[in-house]
């Protein structure tokens, strides 16, 4: 056994029989800094091959070798590209070097919108086999084709999934994974339509209809517009968020509406679903041309009051 109370000791040969322990602000070099790692050189053995108390190891070369285990502390600086693999010999806990392997994927974090087929393709630097596991199947699956190296995502539903992709340990390689984080947003699909007089006075109602998924988080707008073909104009009148398919707005006198077509846009809202809007305008069915009158007063497509008593 060798001990180390504070300095440095480097082994770059030979085998160490009890391992080495550090005290203190001891440093252990195992091998050097070469960038040719030498597995068989030197080998250090004991109850642990290395145990520091203030984890000062640098492992370039070798194999550590333990009873109990190959080291106490993680060696915490190895050779560039490499890293600690860890595994059992002859009864021993043993650890040494093999090269790091890495798997990067042109995307990892990912928005679909459901249902599609998305491909991201990923680089590979390792002798192992590249495999893919969803592990949210049901709201996505996933395929590679290691020839092309590609991986192919299906959607199956809306919600937030996560892919595993991995290559096993080889003789030369450490294994490898990464995940890929997948965002799956629905499309909500619905229609509003106003019905009512588009007079002063009079209440206009928007109700929403085919509405999918239900229980979305509706906000209706209310505004007015010049035009018969507008899709949004000066709000009158915004509602609290609600589940409520229907809402209303009372054409109030004194705000200079008549002429103008009165519109509703609703804002449809759910969790995993992309924001959606719905908009109607006024028309003929809701008196006249669609715009708004006043009382008593006749509109084109619409007897007067007075007419309609005689």
């Amino acid at each position: 056994m060798i001990l180390v109370d504070g300095g440095k000791i480097e082994i770059v040969s030979g085998t160490v029989k009890g391992g080495i322990h550090g005290w203190g602000a001891a440093t252990i070099i195992i091998g050097e800094p070469d960038g040719d790692v030498d597995i068989t050189n030197p080998i250090i053995e004991g109850t642990y091959g290395i145990s520091a108390i203030e984890k000062n190891i640098e492992f370039y070369d070798g194999i550590l070798k333990g009873t109990i285990a190959a080291y106490v502390e993680s060696p915490d600086q190895v050779e560039t590209g490499y890293g600690v693999c860890d595994g059992e010999e002859d009864g021993y806990k043993v650890a040494y070097l093999k090269k790091l392997a890495t798997i990067e994927p042109s995307e990892s974090e990912i928005t679909l919108i459901h249902p599609t087929t998305h491909q991201i393709t990923y680089t590979y630097n390792g002798d192992g086999i590249v495999s893919v596991r969803s592990l949210s199947p049901n709201i996505c699956t996933a395929e590679i084709d290691t020839q092309s190296r590609t991986i192919t995502i299906t959607t199956n539903g809306v919600g937030n999934a996560t892919v595993e992709v991995s290559a096993p340990e080889t003789a030369e390689y450490l294994e490898a994974s990464t995940i890929l984080n997948i965002e799956i947003l629905g499309v909500i699909e619905g229609k509003v339509n106003i019905t009512g007089k588009a007079k002063e006075g009079e209440t206009l109602t928007a109700t929403v209809s085919d509405l999918n998924p239900t229980e979305c988080n509706l906000v209706y707008t209310w505004w007015y517009a010049d035009t018969p073909d507008a899709t949004t104009g000066t709000t009158l009148a915004t509602s609290v968020s609600k589940t409520d398919l229907t809402d209303t707005y009372i054409i109030e006198d004194g705000k200079n509406l008549v002429g103008k077509y009165i519109g509703v846009t609703v804002t449809a809202t759910k969790d995993n679903y992309v924001d959606a809007k719905f908009n109607d305008i006024t028309d003929s069915s809701n008196g006249g041309n669609g715009t708004v009158t006043i009382p008593n007063e006749f509109s084109i497509g619409e007897p007067s009051k007075d007419k309609a008593k005689e």
